[in-house]
């Protein structure tokens, strides 16, 4: 398999599967139901979401206050500021807590 999610990240295909494999144990751990993450990102079902958007909007600036270039910075890569999520499209720039009601 070929992995290519998301695509503005400069991460070669070992360390995309393991991305996925560390997705994949967190989603999986400890049910009776599992849910294949491999195949659904292959067909599109899911996708891989940045929680805090790789374009900051008037909410994301509000939100994250002066520093919010700093922070979007320090963070829009990080491992913590992604999730795997069949709404990609549904969810887009939209504000943390409009993405956390959401999710929750």
């Amino acid at each position: 398999m070929e992995y290519q999610y998301p695509l503005d990240l400069d991460w070669s295909n070992e360390e995309m599967v393991d991305v996925i494999a560390f997705f994949n144990k967190i989603e999986n751990y400890n049910t009776v139901e599992t849910k294949d993450i491999y195949n659904h990102l292959d067909d599109g079902t899911y996708s891989i979401e940045h929680i805090m958007p790789q374009k900051l909007n008037e909410d994301w600036f509000e939100e994250l206050g002066d520093n919010a270039e700093e922070i979007h910075d320090k963070w829009i890569h990080k491992l913590g500021n992604l999730t795997i999520t069949g709404y990609n499209s549904d969810m887009g720039n939209s504000s943390f807590e409009k993405k956390r009601e959401s999710w929750s």
